[in-house]
């Protein structure tokens, strides 16, 4: 899954807010980091973002089990005031 993020101005904190109580959720339900990237400029389209998040999950049904996790709902809220736009890309790994 790969998260392309256009935050609020000054969105920073509260997304970095936001990724420090996802870490625990996303490791209980198997999920990994596998790409952080900062960017300044255009990804897709013409709009900025700023920041691509590259995620693996063993699969969807656990991907679904953490945006269904109670605690994913508390921090959804962080996210919500920080983020502008999100584009999310869903893949399979072909590994």
């Amino acid at each position: 899954m790969v998260h392309v993020v256009r935050l609020e101005p000054g969105g920073a904190a509260g997304y970095a807010r936001f990724e420090s109580l996802l870490a625990p959720l996303r490791a209980a339900h198997g999920g990994a980091v596998r790409l952080r990237t900062h960017v300044q400029g255009v990804v897709i389209g013409d709009e900025r973002q700023d920041e691509i998040l590259v995620e693996l999950y063993p699969s969807v049904a656990a991907y679904v089990a953490l945006l269904e996790d109670e605690g994913y709902g508390a921090a959804a809220s962080e996210e919500r005031a920080a983020v502008e736009a999100k584009t999310l890309l869903y893949g399979i790994d072909p590994l």
